[in-house]
């Protein structure tokens, strides 16, 4: 089982915030799965608004905080009008732009893409925070998400897991600015370059034949900061299939391209 949306919220921890989870849209962002253009996708979004909530709780006032209904109402008034927009980072931007709000200190956005994708079953994202100090560059860029990308190997060290393929699945964040210019930042490249370093994961591990998940998990990172020389990526692969009565039994690594560097 996946992790729920809002769990995946890491981008920023703020002490104090009110959120909405996992509000279902639908808008055009650039191409869909098929690479056609203007087609509506689903999108589902998660905003997280840091505010000081310790006034609205001493005094019981819900004018000492955010009137969460209201962002939803102008959120979805906003996507609804608008309806096209170029990228899936543009979008993330203007819903944080949108959803600011009077006394908040930070907005963080989260926008998953839930179809974007006819092999990550869990969808592409990315998170932003967007600041409220008046600067121009009050934008930061966190976590590029790929999720639920599931695909079939040679995987184990038993005997019986050595004579057919079984499904691993691949949840990956990449931490690096540059990534979410690059994989979202500009709709009109074909093929999408999300989908040509999806493929070449795809194609790494089908080709596999690990015994350990470790082992497994290290080469999709070489691939990785072989072609983009990312800064930081962290990968979570499981095996569905490894133990009757657990739903995914699988490791999580964590490396900079440092890290990798070294080794």
């Amino acid at each position: 089982m996946l992790p729920a949306p809002e769990d995946q919220l890491h981008v920023a921890e703020f002490p104090e915030y009110v959120y909405l989870r996992n509000l279902h849209l639908s808008a055009v962002i650039g191409k869909d799965a098929w690479g056609r253009d203007l087609k509506p996708q689903p999108i589902i979004l998660s905003i997280r608004l840091q505010k000081e909530l310790g006034a609205a709780a001493r005094g019981d006032d819900v004018s000492q905080t955010v009137n969460y209904g209201q962002v939803c109402k102008t959120v979805t008034s906003y996507v609804e009008q608008e309806q096209v927009f170029p990228n899936l980072l543009d979008f993330a931007i203007k819903i944080g732009c949108i959803a600011s709000q009077r006394g908040c200190a930070a907005v963080l956005v989260r926008a998953i893409l839930p179809k974007a994708s006819l092999r990550a079953e869990g969808g592409l994202g990315i998170e932003i925070v967007r600041f409220n100090d008046g600067r121009d560059e009050d934008v930061s860029i966190g976590k590029t998400l790929l999720n639920g990308l599931k695909i079939p190997c040679i995987i184990g060290v038993n005997k019986h897991e050595r004579l057919a393929k079984q499904v691993v699945v691949i949840n990956l964040e990449i931490n690096d600015e540059r990534v979410a210019y690059l994989l979202f930042g500009n709709s009109n490249r074909t093929p999408q370059p999300w989908t040509i370093l999806l493929g070449n994961i795809i194609t790494t591990v089908e080709n596999s034949s690990y015994e350990t998940l470790e082992a497994l998990a290290t080469k999709v990172l070489e691939v990785m900061f072989t072609e983009k020389c990312l800064n930081c990526i962290s990968i979570s692969i499981e095996k569905p299939s490894a133990l009757a009565f657990v739903e995914g039994a699988g490791v999580h690594i964590t490396r900079t391209l440092a890290e990798y560097s070294r080794n």
